[in-house]
């Protein structure tokens, strides 16, 4: 590297060392923190997982033709 580049490099990394901290997230967020106690929530409780699940029994697979509504002649435009 030529001189020119080293003094450039340095620059950069001592202003760079200069830069404010990032900064955080306000402090109002859009979603407030589920700590806080005076937020109530609409929800009741966690519900059932499955829902209303009803148990089914297992099907055998079946040829693509015979499955579907049956297919009819389109008619002409004209008639």
């Amino acid at each position: 590297m030529n001189l020119i580049r080293r003094i450039g490099l340095l620059a950069g990394l001592a202003l760079a060392g200069c830069a404010p901290a990032p900064r955080g997230l306000p402090d109002i967020a859009a979603f407030p923190s589920p700590d806080d106690p005076s937020i109530v929530s609409p929800m009741g409780g966690a519900g059932s997982v499955v829902g209303s699940y009803t148990p089914r029994s297992v099907a055998e697979p079946q040829a693509w033709r015979n499955r579907g509504v049956p297919l009819e002649a389109v008619p002409e435009a004209g008639q």
